[in-house]
């Protein structure tokens, strides 16, 4: 082997060299800044169907990946992962954000639908029914006596406020949030536990990964996305 053809392949590979070193590096930025910026999590229950575990058949199905982002600013309406101490321990919980501090929630029944509205602005709208998304008994009907049995439980203080209607509404304190789940037949969430410390907030669920789906590819997907809306 004369030299010319040395120096070509010691040239070849160390361009080959430099390159890997290089894709590595990026991905290793990558992998920290995505380390920085979210964590992931599996959905387990039923509470927020038909937005997430919308597919899952049983209690022994893989549930849904969400991405959470850990430094996005909280806006109502977003879907939330916060921790609930449970026995000691503290259990991650994804639900709906619902209200934040100075924020007035009310549910009220109209024209055959339980209407959510905050600071008197309607959020979204739940038909009257007698079972859960997942086929359960109770549906919105249970959930709905639960705000009045939370409303007439704290009447009298001032956690119930008046609207510009006259009628009574939640007031959510200073550091606070409300959350709920999207399934009202299946859901635990403020109105049992009450208000949530905003301390508790891991962060806002910005990509969803449905059972059976590449994570991969779905996270690829969901951060080109949010780059490009």
């Amino acid at each position: 082997m004369n030299s010319k053809t040395k120096r070509i392949i010691l040239n070849s590979i160390n361009a080959f060299l430099s390159f890997f070193i290089i894709i590595t590096t990026i991905f290793l930025m990558i992998a920290l800044l995505l380390n920085l910026f979210y964590t992931s999590s599996y959905v387990e229950g039923y509470s927020m169907q038909p937005t997430l575990n919308s597919t899952a058949p049983n209690i022994y199905t893989k549930w849904d990946t969400v991405y959470i982002n850990k430094v996005r600013t909280y806006e109502i309406n977003q879907i939330v992962v916060a921790k609930r101490n449970v026995n000691g321990k503290n259990k991650l919980i994804i639900k709906r954000l619902i209200g934040l501090e100075g924020d007035i929630i009310q549910i009220k029944e109209d024209n055959g639908h339980y209407n959510l509205l905050v600071n008197e602005e309607l959020l979204y709208s739940k038909p009257i029914i007698t079972e859960s998304q997942n086929g359960q008994s109770g549906g919105s009907v249970d959930y709905y006596n639960s705000y009045l049995d939370y409303i007439n439980r704290y009447k009298g203080t001032d956690r119930i406020v008046k609207n510009s209607l006259g009628e009574d509404c939640i007031k959510i304190y200073k550091n606070e949030c409300f959350l709920m789940g999207d399934n009202w037949g299946e859901t635990t969430d403020s109105l049992t536990y009450g208000p949530f410390n905003v301390s508790m907030l891991i962060g806002v669920v910005d990509i969803i990964i449905p059972n059976g789906e590449s994570k991969f590819i779905g996270f690829i997907q969901g951060i080109w996305d949010i780059l490009t809306s």
